[in-house]
């Protein structure tokens, strides 16, 4: 099993997530989610695993920012060899990339190239680098790729990707988030169906600021029994350790 590292998640998941699995986070406009994978990948990477974020959504500048407040220093994990960036945003507008671990493809990226160029790239320089690693990947984020092509098209290059990728790589996870008020309820019922765990945040503005749920709705595990927590960003942070926290509220 693969640990979150939050044990409140863990426990109700079965001990973690299996390996070859897929992990969907949901979430909503004011939500801090998208920090929160972040946050995983960032204490995976210090447990010793590899990883990759294929980020549709944003400029490298705009990903490095929001990396460094999740807790990740995406550059340095990046030069040290733990973190690559398959960087299909920049792709898409010709911009080079700034950093050796940072591919960007060259041409046309269309629906036809995309997913062989991106396994080309698993093929030439993710699997040489992995090792015995575990091999953590964040698709940051699916709305971003359901922007730039479409949603049936996103889903059916999803659908290829996750059954290529866990053949490719057995020893791996991916988080695939979904902001669910940029997308229809048809997509993320079809990424909710192909994803062995679902996590949904949902946020509340209130006059005391940003409060967030969190239900975890779905694991593939026997013992499974939805769970709602209560998420809270930097108020425990001396006594956990993170910059997030859970607090249980289903009695």
């Amino acid at each position: 099993m693969v640990k979150t590292l939050y044990n409140e998640l863990d426990e109700v998941m079965g001990g973690g997530l299996s390996q070859g699995s897929a992990m969907a986070i949901l979430y909503d406009t004011y939500s801090f989610a998208q920090y929160f994978a972040l946050h995983i990948l960032a204490k995976r990477i210090k447990k010793g695993d590899l990883g990759i974020i294929s980020n549709y959504s944003y400029p490298i500048g705009r990903l490095i920012r929001g990396a460094q407040f999740a807790g990740l220093d995406l550059v340095s994990e990046g030069k040290e060899g733990n973190l690559f960036v398959i960087d299909y945003f920049s792709s898409r507008y010709g911009i080079m990339p700034r950093y050796p671990f940072v591919y960007t493809f060259s041409g046309h990226v269309g629906e036809e190239t995309l997913n062989p160029k991106t396994f080309l790239i698993y093929q030439e320089k993710i699997l040489p680098n992995l090792g015995d690693r575990l091999l953590v990947r964040v698709i940051y984020t699916l709305d971003g790729l359901a922007f730039f092509f479409g949603e049936n098209t996103a889903l059916k290059l999803l659908y290829f990707d996750l059954a290529k990728f866990m053949d490719m790589f057995p020893n791996s996870v991916t988080i695939l988030l979904v902001n669910k008020d940029a997308v229809s309820k048809h997509f993320v019922a079809r990424v909710v169906d192909i994803s062995d765990y679902v996590i949904d945040f949902r946020s509340q503005v209130t006059k005391k600021g940003i409060v967030e749920d969190v239900i975890i709705s779905k694991a593939l595990t026997p013992e499974f029994s939805p769970e709602i927590f209560e998420f809270l960003i930097g108020e425990t942070e001396k006594e956990k350790g993170g910059k997030f926290s859970f607090k249980k509220v289903t009695q």
